[in-house]
C-alpha cells in the first residue's frame, strides 16, 4: 500500500495502527514514544507498519500518519466470529439471556473508544498540517473502565432500551497474555490534530446498544418465519404437496442497494437454511449478486414512475412472481417497495411480510413538494429513521 501510494503521487497516508503495540510497557497512561516488547504476532505486524512507515518517512519524505486504535466500539459490531470484540459479545448474551464469562475478578481495565472518536481521528489526520504527520497517534479516550464497571454499564444502556437483565457474570480464570491495565493519553492527538470534545463511554453505549437490539429482534423474525414455514411444510405434507427449501424473497428499489446495504441480511439468511430471492429493477449489481450465488429477478418497475395503470401492472407481475414461487416471507425496503410488496403478498398469500422502512417516502408527491420534503426534512428524518426504524413493521397475515 506504501508503495502503491508512493506511485501515485498521494500526499499524505493514514493507516491504522494499534495500541497492542505497546505489548508489556507497564507505564500508564501510554504515550506515543514508549513501548515495550509485542506480546502477539498481531502485535508484531501491526508494529512493523510503523516500521515501513517511518522509513518510507526518512528515505522518501512520504508522509503518513499512525493511529494505534484503543478498545473501539460502536453500532453494528458483530459478535460473531472468531475475533468479536468484547462489548457487542456480551451485548448480544445479555439479550438472549446467556451467562456473561469474565475472564479473572473483572478488576481488569481498559480505554474504550466509541466509534466517532476513531472517525474524528482519522478525518482530522487525514486533513491535518505537515507539522502533524509522520507521527504516531493514540485515538482513545484517555479514561480507564473495568470490565467490572462495563458489564453493569451494558446493563443499564439495555435497561435505557427496553431490555432488562438480572443476569450476574460468570467469572472464570485470567486469559495468558492479557495486560491488567491499559489506559492511554491523548495529549498528542489533542495538540497535534485539535482531538477534543469526545464520547465518553456511557453515551457511547447508549448510541451503541439500539441497532444491537434491533439485530436481535431481527433474529427473531427469522426464527418466527421458521416457525412459520415448518407449520406450512406440516400442512403440504398432510395434503401431498412436495416439500422445498424454505425461501425468503428481499425486494429493494435498486439492484445497488441490495448489493450494498443488504448482503449480510442475505448472506443470514441464506446461512440459516432459507433460499433467498432478490427482486430489484434492472441494473448493473444484477450479475454481481448472481455472481455471489443468489437468485436476481429484475423487476419491471420505475422507482419514480406515478403512472397509476403502470403501478398497479408492477403489483400484479410481483404478486404472480410470489404465488409462483410461494415464499415463507417476502421483505420489501423503503416505502413503495414495501407497500407494493405487502400488497402482493397478501394477494400470493404469502405466510409472513417484513417492511423496513429506512427514510421518506416521497415517491408519490408532485415534483415541487419532493424538492421542498429533500430540502427541509429529509436530513432529519433520514437520521430519525436510521436510529427508530430499522426492521419497523413485522405482521403475520395468518
Amino acid at each position: 500500500m506504501l508503495e502503491a501510494a508512493r506511485a501515485a503521487g498521494v500526499k499524505s497516508f493514514t493507516y491504522a495502527a494499534s495500541s497492542s503495540t505497546y505489548g508489556d510497557h507497564p507505564d500508564l497512561p501510554k504515550v506515543e514514544d514508549r513501548i515495550g516488547r509485542p506480546l502477539s504476532p498481531y502485535a508484531v505486524t501491526k508494529f512493523t507498519n510503523e516500521l515501513y512507515a517511518d522509513v518510507f518517512s526518512r528515505v522518501y519524505g512520504f508522509q503518513t500518519v499512525g493511529l494505534r486504535y484503543f478498545n473501539v466500539f460502536g453500532k453494528r459490531q458483530d459478535p460473531h466470529g472468531a475475533y468479536a470484540a468484547v462489548i457487542p459479545l456480551w451485548t448480544a448474551a445479555l439479550i438472549r439471556g446467556d451467562d456473561v464469562p469474565i475472564n479473572g475478578d473483572g478488576e481488569t481495565s481498559r480505554d474504550f473508544c466509541f466509534v466517532d472518536n476513531a472517525v474524528k481521528a482519522n478525518i482530522l489526520a487525514a486533513t491535518s498540517s505537515p507539522e502533524a504527520r509522520n507521527q504516531v497517534y493514540n485515538v482513545a479516550v484517555g479514561d480507564r473502565t473495568t470490565l467490572n464497571e462495563l458489564y453493569d454499564g451494558l446493563k443499564r444502556a439495555l435497561v435505557a432500551h427496553g431490555v432488562d437483565s438480572d443476569k450476574q457474570p460468570v467469572y472464570r480464570d485470567f486469559r495468558l497474555g492479557d495486560i491488567r491495565h491499559s489506559q492511554a493519553s491523548v495529549e498528542k492527538a489533542e495538540t497535534l490534530l485539535g482531538y477534543m470534545q469526545l464520547v465518553r463511554i456511557a453515551d457511547g453505549l447508549l448510541e451503541a446498544m439500539h441497532p444491537q437490539r434491533s439485530r436481535h429482534t431481527c433474529n427473531n423474525r427469522i426464527v418466527n418465519v421458521r416457525r412459520a414455514h415448518r407449520a406450512s411444510r406440516a400442512r403440504r405434507h398432510e395434503t401431498g404437496v412436495s416439500m422445498n427449501k424454505p425461501k425468503v424473497v428481499l425486494f429493494a428499489n435498486t439492484d445497488w442497494y441490495l448489493y450494498n446495504f443488504r448482503l449480510s441480511l442475505a448472506n443470514k439468511l441464506r446461512d440459516a437454511g432459507f433460499e433467498v430471492i432478490l427482486l430489484s429493477p434492472d441494473g448493473e449489481y444484477g450479475p454481481k449478486l448472481q455472481s455471489l450465488g443468489f437468485r436476481w429477478q429484475a423487476v419491471p418497475m420505475n422507482r419514480r414512475s406515478l403512472n397509476p395503470l403502470r403501478e398497479l401492472g408492477i403489483i400484479v407481475w410481483l404478486s404472480r412472481f410470489l404465488a409462483r414461487e410461494r415464499p415463507a416471507l417476502v421483505h420489501g425496503f423503503t416505502i413503495k417497495n414495501a407497500v407494493y410488496g405487502s400488497f402482493a403478498g397478501k394477494l400470493a398469500n404469502v405466510p409472513a411480510r417484513v417492511n423496513a422502512v429506512a427514510g421518506m417516502g416521497y415517491v408519490f408527491t408532485s415534483r415541487d413538494i419532493k424538492a421542498r420534503v429533500l430540502t427541509d426534512r429529509a436530513p432529519r428524518d433520514a437520521a430519525c429513521a436510521g436510529r427508530r426504524m430499522r426492521c419497523a413493521h413485522f405482521a403475520e397475515s395468518r
